[in-house]
């Protein structure tokens, strides 16, 4: 897809070589389903009288307790997640730590997955770690959009960033 190869120009911009692998959301999402089902009554997860599944972390983390299956069996991104890192552990050999780079705005939503991986005892709390990243914004303040018609890509904010050091240097010298 288009996405794919605009991030990785960037990494070979940085000289950086990615992992072939990725996962789609067709990947996870029933596996996700299966895992929190297989979970309840097991002292995380608990089904509601209305069918849906809830994960109870408030007590132990002091995070709402949250839904990972709606009433209607429909999972949800903390059920993909919940898949998603059982498989990176497999695939990358029970590694000690793994990382999301994912946009700020999902830092509740990451607190929370953390939260759950660990009391269900698929990974330490430790050893999960968010990095969180900004957005680009406009002269206006507000967050650069290509749904709203503006395209600026990671390389071309590089390039631009590059042109305006070269001509910052050429001024000094």
């Amino acid at each position: 897809t288009w996405a794919r190869e605009g991030q990785d120009e960037v990494f070979r911009l940085y000289g950086e070589i990615r992992d072939a692998h990725q996962w789609h959301e067709s990947d996870v999402y029933e596996g996700g389903k299966e895992i929190v089902q297989a979970a309840v009554g097991k002292g995380v997860i608990e089904k509601l009288d209305d069918g849906a599944l809830i994960a109870r972390i408030e007590k132990e983390y002091g995070l709402p307790d949250t839904i990972v299956l709606k009433r209607d069996g429909s999972g949800l991104y903390h059920t993909q997640d919940i898949n998603l890192t059982i498989q990176k552990k497999e695939k990358f050999n029970d590694p000690w730590m793994l990382v999301w780079v994912v946009a700020e705005e999902q830092i509740v939503h990451f607190q929370r997955l953390f939260s759950i991986l660990d009391a269900m005892g698929i990974m330490p709390i430790d050893n999960l770690y968010h990095f969180p990243y900004g957005w680009v914004v406009g002269k206006d303040g507000k967050k650069l959009s290509s749904r709203d018609g503006v395209d600026l890509s990671a390389s071309g904010l590089l390039h631009m960033a590059f042109e305006k050091a070269k001509a910052l240097i050429s001024e000094r010298d």
